[in-house]
């Protein structure tokens, strides 16, 4: 009997450290995603390797940002529109390229 107690003790202690394992890296990524918008804005990397924006979108809703809303910005050098979010926690986020900064007060 006590062999069976200790069997299944040991296999949620790897599904625990197995989730750990998993969720370890995301939680680096929102940590980098959240510094740098407070440190005057930056390309994470997380962000920057994602293709298209579809793909940074459901990645930063895996890391647990909300998405407040969506808006589009349009530059003036190439005349260009960007496509930015603004996130949980006073982050905006330009899908185009994965900058993200601070939301600037209104």
């Amino acid at each position: 009997m006590s062999e069976d107690i200790i069997a299944e003790i040991r296999a949620e202690r790897a599904a625990k450290e197995a989730k750990r394992a998993e969720d370890w890296p995301k939680a680096l990524d929102k940590l980098h995603i959240t510094f740098e918008a407070s440190h005057g804005g930056g390309y994470p990397k997380c962000l920057v390797d994602r293709a298209t924006e579809g793909e940074r979108l459901r990645y930063l809703r895996e890391l647990g940002f909300r998405v407040r809303r969506h808006f589009w910005f349009e530059t003036t050098a190439d005349t260009r529109e960007e496509h930015w979010v603004e996130l949980s926690g006073g982050i905006v986020c330009s899908l185009s390229n994965g900058w993200v900064c601070d939301k600037t007060p209104l």
